[in-house]
């Protein structure tokens, strides 16, 4: 419902007071900053913000260069390069984080979703969906660890292969590549073995047999 001439005079009169105010304080702050350098409680300050540096990510941007707003050593630093343990086209995955949220936030609704079944049927989904946690995380750690300096001589790839294919892949490169794609189905078995997938695919498929 539109608000009466009236209404919308008043919400005018009571914006223009406060667009007023605002200005009125900010007049005497100015005026008296110099003498009464506690005169409110907070300052602002316009300060212009530096364009953000090829590579640097947008959430990191930061009024001087070289000032992370992350602490420790993950701050990010542009003028320091990242040390890749894969090439750049492997270097652009999921950040650990944000690939952990799936699996485990689907492992727990899977959890509260079967609370009134029993046996194998309510535990099977919740086993795999578990289980999909480890082997997807296996190598984004290893990505971690060896980008940190912890660990060493567990890189992706063969040193001095000349194909850029499955044929490079270490040992510990394929397991991890295994492990992602087993823990991939994993989630995707316990998905659907919960939605009763293979059930409503038998079911579906009789009806139509019957109606033939």
């Amino acid at each position: 419902m539109l608000a009466s001439p009236p209404r919308v005079a008043r919400r005018r009169r009571r914006e223009r007071g406060v667009e007023e105010a605002v200005a009125l304080r900010l007049v005497r702050g100015d005026a008296r900053g110099a003498h009464e350098p506690d005169a409110g409680a907070f300052s602002f300050t316009l300060v212009p913000i530096r364009p953000r540096q090829r590579g640097e990510r947008r959430s990191l941007r930061t009024f001087v260069p070289g000032v992370s707003l992350r602490p420790g050593s993950l701050a990010f630093n542009p003028d320091t390069p990242r040390r890749l343990s894969t090439p750049k086209s492997d270097a652009f995955e999921l950040h650990p984080d944000f690939a952990s949220y799936g699996p485990s936030t689907l492992a727990q609704a899977l959890h509260w979703k079967s609370s009134r079944r029993r046996g194998f049927r309510r535990r099977g989904p919740i086993a795999l969906a578990a289980a999909s946690i480890p082997l997807v995380m296996l190598d984004l750690t290893r990505h971690v660890l060896q980008d940190g300096g912890v660990i060493s001589d567990v890189g992706m790839y063969r040193a001095g292969c000349a194909h850029a294919d499955v044929r490079c892949l270490s040992v510990v490169g394929a397991a991890c590549a295994t492990a992602t794609y087993l823990g991939f189905a994993c989630l995707l078995a316990g998905t659907l073995w919960d939605a009763g997938a293979v059930t409503n695919a038998r079911r579906a498929l009789r009806e139509h047999r019957h109606r033939e």
